[in-house]
């Protein structure tokens, strides 16, 4: 595919010139964009809701997408859970079935079980995709305070977020700013102790502007996608989870290609993968009232 792009020239004499510039940029495929957390909260429901999207040619926006089938399996107890469309939003899948969905979607709320095994299938031109997930617990978060230091610019924002960790347990924490901003830590360090640390934003938080922090518990697989992703959206500025990042391999592949189920490994066509992820975690937020 080739885009013209016209770049006006310097004046020269009393008339002008422009130059012609032909670029040839990459023609792929459309490739599917599953994003597919679902955090718990037991202070605060959130919405059971998956977004599928597809990716375009190099200029072309990413388009919410209809697709078939979706459906959520815990092996553990037998319940199955249906996804339809949301009749308000283009790309959104909430409970529901035979393309009904229910209304007002259901929350998630409570405390999951982390001996639960969780598997997500659909169907996307005719081709069966899925993954699995197991809960992943996350302790309570003990205080979320503003503090008074900066890092490196004199507007930002000091958050400072204590919380124990649990012992003799390896545990892996993803915390949310808002505003596509996003921390991943794990607990090497600081195993079965108490535990603060300090973010610094330039986001522009007014006076009385109440931010919501969260914390989730996530497994290795995961910690390491996300930090994947915040790694390449510093480059390009993007938030989180808005821009697909073509180079991160989610935990979603074509059923036919899977080589290992516990390594989520794909044999016959390792390109063909799904851009996004699905994972169903625990989450503790708090409220910062920003002074």
């Amino acid at each position: 595919m080739k885009k013209v792009l016209y770049i006006l020239a310097l004046y020269m004499t009393s008339s002008n010139c422009q130059d012609v510039v032909s670029i040839d940029a990459p023609n792929e495929e459309p490739r599917l964009i599953f994003d597919a957390i679902l955090p718990f909260n037991a202070d605060t429901p959130r919405e059971n809701r998956i977004h599928v999207s597809t990716t375009g040619n190099f200029f072309d926006e990413i388009e919410p997408t209809l697709i078939e089938r979706i459906q959520l399996l815990n092996t553990d107890v037998g319940g199955v859970a249906f996804y339809a469309p949301d009749p308000n939003i283009l790309g959104d899948y909430i409970p529901g079935e035979d393309d009904v969905a229910y209304n007002p979607p259901q929350l998630l709320i409570g405390e999951p079980n982390p001996e639960h095994t969780n598997v997500l299938t659909f169907v996307y031109n005719e081709e069966l995709y899925l993954a699995f997930s197991s809960y992943t617990s996350v302790p309570e978060l003990t205080s979320v305070t503003q503090g008074t230091e900066t890092l490196f610019d004199e507007n930002e924002t000091e958050i400072i977020i204590s919380f124990t960790d649990p012992e003799d347990e390896e545990n892996f924490y993803a915390f949310s700013f808002g505003d596509g901003e996003y921390v991943v830590i794990e607990d090497t360090f600081f195993n079965g102790q108490d535990y603060t640390f300090s973010y610094f934003t330039d986001q522009n938080l007014n006076p009385g502007y109440n931010l919501e922090v969260k914390m989730w518990g996530v497994d290795e697989q995961l910690y390491n996608y996300i930090g994947e992703l915040i790694t390449q959206s510093e480059f390009d500025e993007n938030p989180l989870f808005q821009t697909p990042v073509t180079t991160v391999r989610g935990n979603i592949l074509k059923v036919e290609d899977i080589d290992n189920i516990d390594l989520f490994d794909n044999v016959g066509r390792p390109q063909e993968f799904v851009l996004g992820y699905f994972a169903m975690i625990q989450e503790r937020s708090q409220i910062l009232t920003i002074q």
